[in-house]
């Protein structure tokens, strides 16, 4: 795995770790990191490989009553595979991994898209009680499932965090964020309520987004995508790096649970 597709899944692995994450020890002192709420994921670290004797008490530490969705990174270990299939996981969504340079260039944001609102769209910083509602309130909205306001409002203010709600007037209709660490900048959380769909909203919120980007010290700026979204993201300069797997309980709602984005 190279340099950038690293950075790629060390920038949505530290997201998750700062919206609550706590760590289990497997048999061989493997880590196994948890979130503690939504967005519910399991994973491991990419450069850490699995061993037979940690397959029991990865088996043992998927099997409980919360929603499981584990991500599975290129060239997976077969042992990581058999203790996913021994606990009952399946194979559910992929995403696929993405990058642009941060400071190419953005071009025109118009695209046709026929009643297109561009020029009237904000993108307002989320920095307020009643902010944080209303972001988690749409965003869940975009995304066909509950986000927990607590796990929101942890990471208002916390370094390299962008929480940014777009308003037509004084009307929320989307979100998204950024997130800078050490290697990357990334986009997450795009999303537009399905009343307001088709109407170039998404690529309006994309193109705000990779402005405030720019400011950023990191060289790329990376994303994991959801089909519907690739066409978009490919428009807009990112190019593939990656294919994310994830591999979930047959009771977990892949709406529920994915990280891609909800944009059309």
């Amino acid at each position: 795995m190279n340099t950038r597709a690293q950075a790629n899944i060390g920038n949505l692995t530290n997201l998750w770790r700062l919206m609550g994450a706590e760590q289990r020890t497997l048999g061989t002192g493997t880590t196994l990191h948890v979130s503690k709420a939504w967005p519910h994921r399991r994973w491991l670290d990419w450069d850490k490989a699995l061993t037979e004797a940690d397959v029991p008490s990865l088996r043992a530490a998927l099997r409980d009553d919360r929603p499981v969705v584990m991500p599975v990174w290129p060239g997976a270990h077969p042992e990581l595979l058999r203790g996913l299939g021994g606990a009952g996981l399946e194979p559910g969504f992929t995403q696929l991994g993405m990058y642009r340079p941060r400071t190419l260039a953005l071009g025109d944001k118009r695209s046709g898209e026929v009643g297109s609102e561009l020029g009237r769209l904000a993108l307002i910083d989320v920095e307020t009680e009643s902010s944080i509602h209303a972001w988690t309130r749409t965003a869940s909205l975009s995304f066909g499932y509950a986000i927990d306001v607590p796990v929101i409002a942890g990471i208002v203010g916390s370094p390299g965090v962008q929480l940014l709600i777009a308003t037509l007037g004084d009307e929320p209709v989307g979100t998204s964020m950024l997130f800078e660490d050490t290697h990357a900048v990334g986009v997450h959380m795009v999303g537009v309520l399905p009343t307001h769909r088709r109407r170039g909203l998404a690529r309006e919120i994309m193109f705000e987004t990779l402005r405030r980007a720019r400011d950023a010290a990191a060289a790329n700026v990376v994303l994991q995508a959801s089909q519907l979204g690739e066409p978009l993201y490919r428009s807009l300069g990112f190019e593939a790096q990656f294919v994310l797997t994830n591999y979930m309980t047959p009771r977990a709602d892949a709406r529920a649970s994915a990280s891609a984005s909800a944009s059309a």
